[in-house]
């Protein structure tokens, strides 16, 4: 893939923090965010302020190879996303910036999320699995696939639609859920773990977004799960952070709510045959440079 015209929503986010610099260097992106990346063509557009939709205007091309859309507002708690907080963001905004551009495009790539499974009756989750958006966030990126879904049918171009798993890197903010386990066993702070064993973290490493992307951007459509088929449960991830801290003298509190049920495993059968994942050698060489830094 050589010299490729690339506009990329949100080229300035964790998830694209390796994917938007391997692609730059030997392709043309332009950075849509709020936040400047060295070395692309940044597009100030914030859509907080739809006024800044305006400055779409300076992208000269008429033709573009890939539109990369990674532009989403996350909840730090899913569970407790409102839909009033999501939908002028990542409903509306979209529409209105797919009606601003006036550009040949030939394939849209989308993030989107595995949260748009929801509450799902099987054990094993592939990409022909029901969907059931049972979260304000979920919905959201539903919506985000329909509407982009449509909008490629309609105007002949090809769509890649990623389902991202839990997003990590050692640049991971400390407001999230593994950055702050690591940061309170550091600090030999309590923890309560609610159902430790039963919640699948369905870590995906920023690099291995990267390396999976780049290998199916340039011929593949339709839907992938992005993520390990393996199981790695919050218990388990601290497990792995303690042994960096064997002196730990706080307490870890475990509450068992036995009214929920096991969290499912999602099928990466797919993208495997492209990029098979090594979900705990990543672990713990992130969770290393973690500890490194504080």
């Amino acid at each position: 893939m050589i010299n490729k015209k690339i506009i990329f929503f949100g080229a300035s986010s964790l998830a694209s923090e390796h994917l938007v610099y391997d692609l730059s260097k030997k392709n043309k992106i332009y950075n849509i965010s709020r936040n400047k990346i060295n070395g692309l063509n940044n597009i100030f557009v914030d859509f907080n302020n739809e006024s800044s939709f305006e400055n779409l205007n300076k992208i000269k091309e008429k033709k573009i190879d890939y539109l990369i859309y990674f532009s989403s507002k996350v909840p730090l708690s899913e569970f407790n996303s409102k839909w009033d907080g999501l939908k002028k963001i990542n409903v509306y905004s979209l529409i209105k910036i797919l009606i601003k551009l006036n550009l040949e495009i030939k394939k849209i790539i989308l993030a989107s999320s595995m949260s748009v499974y929801g509450t799902n009756i099987k054990k094993k989750i592939d990409e022909f699995s029901r969907t059931n958006p049972d979260t304000a966030y979920a919905l959201s990126k539903f919506t985000q696939e329909k509407i982009f879904g449509i909008y490629s049918k309609v105007n002949n171009i090809k769509f890649l639609c990623l389902r991202l798993g839990y997003i990590y890197s050692e640049n991971i903010s400390s407001k999230r859920l593994i950055k702050k386990i690591i940061l309170k066993i550091s600090k030999d702070q309590d923890l309560t773990i609610i159902n430790g064993d039963k919640i699948n973290l369905n870590l995906l490493h920023t690099k291995d977004l990267s390396i999976a992307m780049k290998k199916l951007i340039k011929k593949r459509q339709g839907i992938f799960n992005l993520s390990t088929n393996q199981f790695i449960s919050v218990n388990f991830f601290i497990k792995k952070v303690l042994k960096y801290f064997p002196k730990y003298k706080g307490k870890i509190i475990k509450i068992n709510e036995n009214n929920k049920k096991k969290d499912f495993l999602f099928s990466n059968k797919k993208i495997n045959s492209i990029h098979a994942f090594d979900p705990i050698k990543r672990l713990d060489s992130t969770i290393e440079k973690i500890v490194k830094k504080i």
